[in-house]
């Protein structure tokens, strides 16, 4: 599997590429009231408002710090293992990227269920230099509605406006 490699609270993750749609620096976000910590706020990107999810909080971690390096992954995409797979689109937070590599899921350990507390982390694996942990998208994106309908689900609904 080709797959994206990151850095996290100084753990190594990935994630497949078939799930990348861009990386981008780290822009200024609007907050949220009222989501879990972790949902770091909403994003602008080309008009879209995008919801992005700081890597280092969901993870028990302080947060991803505001320091050159640090980046924003665009996430797109569908389980393409699900029947009823819905498109999941948000931005990762995390401290930064290192590059793609070559990951063999055939030596990788796994559970059923993910990590304990942690359901969007899969397998377990090496790169050959390091241990990396594969972050599963489309179960991230079962955390909070927003991942799955986009931000529309956080934002209260404008009434029509009344014809005159």
């Amino acid at each position: 599997m080709r797959a994206l490699r990151f850095r996290v609270d100084g753990r190594t993750l990935a994630m497949d590429l078939r799930w990348i749609h861009e990386i981008c620096p780290l822009v200024r976000l609007k907050q949220l009231p009222g989501v879990p910590a972790w949902l770091a706020g909403l994003m602008d990107h080309h008009g879209q408002l995008v919801p992005v999810v700081d890597a280092s909080l969901l993870m028990g971690g302080v947060g991803v710090p505001q320091v050159l390096g640090a980046r924003l992954i665009l996430v797109h995409g569908a389980d393409q293992d699900a029947s009823d797979a819905r498109m999941a689109t948000f931005a990762l937070r995390v401290d930064g990227v290192d590059g793609v590599a070559d990951i063999d899921r055939g030596a990788s350990w796994t559970t059923p269920g993910g990590l304990p507390g942690m359901p969007f982390l899969g397998e377990v694996t090496s790169d050959g230099a390091d241990s990396v942990l594969l972050l599963e998208p489309a179960r991230l994106a079962t955390l909070h509605a927003s991942l799955l309908q986009g931000p529309a689900v956080l934002a209260p609904s404008r009434p029509a406006a009344e014809p005159g």
